[in-house]
């Protein structure tokens, strides 16, 4: 009889055991295909944004970029992207600096701003559709205050990076 209690008992804990791994191991599947899916969209929005610098007109210590969208993915968030200015002043000093976001037109030293985003790459056209938001085949104009001032010798490069990962960069 004593056999039998301790048998019942070793049989409950065991059932107890592989119900607890099964549980687990049902939700590390469900966490993983959760995960699986968001990488998917991540990639899909990667594969479908593109952006090209048109042009770019730098004076005194000021780079205006004008960049088109010519992907198939809306862009906004300007908070979110990235620029990154690597430059050299007259005296040979090398800087490479990442500038912050402002809202405020023209920015400040050491930040950049959008001054607008229009319907051709001459910012004579400004944007209908969904203001605020950089469509496809529309093209946002930049403007990076950099300061100490830079070396006009065309050495000097501008990096600018949205918020899944997509980059675009000119020399200046």
């Amino acid at each position: 009889m004593a056999n039998l209690i301790v048998t019942l008992i070793s049989i409950a804990v065991i059932l107890s055991g592989v119900s607890l791994i099964a549980q687990g191991s049902f939700k590390s599947m469900g966490d993983l295909s959760d995960d699986w899916k968001q990488m998917e969209v991540r990639s899909g929005d990667i594969s479908r944004t593109e952006i090209e610098v048109v042009s770019h007109h730098h004076h005194s210590n000021q780079v205006d970029i004008v960049i088109e969208n010519s992907g198939q993915t809306p862009l906004n968030d300007f908070m979110a992207w990235d620029v990154v200015v690597e430059y050299y002043q007259s005296d040979g000093t090398y800087h490479q600096l990442w500038f912050p976001y402002t809202s405020a037109y023209p920015p400040g030293d050491n930040q950049w701003s959008v001054e607008g985003i229009f319907r051709n790459d001459s910012g004579t056209q400004s944007e209908v559709y969904q203001p605020g938001i950089l469509n496809p085949a529309e093209y946002v104009i930049i403007r990076a205050k950099v300061n100490p001032t830079y070396n006009n010798n065309g050495r000097n490069h501008i990096i600018i990076g949205t918020p899944n990962g997509v980059t675009v960069s000119t020399m200046f």
